[in-house]
C-alpha cells in the first residue's frame, strides 16, 4: 500500500501543471476588443461608455504568450510586459521609470474585464473586453 501511494504521489506531482505558466498560456493570451468603460463608486460623475472601433481608433489589447503586451487606443500605442501575479499587472517603461498597474481580473474564453481602484477618489473604473477571434489584418491578406 504504501508503494501504491508513493507511486501515486509521484505521478500525482509530475503531472500537476505549475499555475504561473498556465496563466500566460491560457485564456489570457489574444486578442481582446474594448466594448466598455465604467467609472462606479464616485460621489459623484459616475459614467458608463460603450466602445467602438472606426477607421480612426479602436480599443485593442493584445497580450502575448511571452509575457509582452500591445495597448491600442488610436495613437500612440503602448508595449510593455505583464504577468498574473495578484490580479492582472501591465508594465511599461516610461522616461526611464518601470510603471506597473495592477487590476483586478475576470476571464473566460470570450470576455475580459479588469478593474481598479482609484485610492483617493474611492472611483472604480472597470474596462471590458471581448476575445477577438483572428486579427483583421491578417484575414486581409488571405
Amino acid at each position: 500500500m504504501k508503494k501504491f501511494l508513493t507511486v501515486l504521489a509521484t505521478i500525482t506531482i509530475i503531472f500537476t501543471p505549475g499555475c504561473k505558466d498556465d496563466d500566460r498560456s491560457g485564456s489570457y493570451v489574444g486578442v481582446w476588443v474594448g466594448t466598455n468603460v465604467s467609472v462606479t463608486e464616485c460621489d459623484t460623475n459616475n459614467s458608463s461608455n460603450n466602445l467602438t472601433c472606426d477607421e480612426t481608433r479602436c480599443f485593442r489589447l493584445i497580450l502575448s504568450a511571452d509575457g509582452t503586451y500591445t495597448y491600442q487606443e488610436g495613437l500612440p500605442i503602448r508595449t510593455g510586459t505583464w504577468n498574473t501575479d495578484g490580479g492582472l499587472t501591465l508594465c511599461v517603461e516610461e522616461d526611464g521609470e518601470l510603471e506597473c498597474e495592477t487590476f483586478d481580473v475576470t476571464v473566460n474564453s470570450t470576455t475580459l474585464t479588469l478593474s481598479t481602484t482609484n485610492e483617493a477618489s474611492g472611483c472604480i473604473t472597470t474596462h471590458s473586453f471581448e476575445r477577438q477571434q483572428e486579427d483583421p489584418e491578417e484575414s486581409d491578406d488571405q
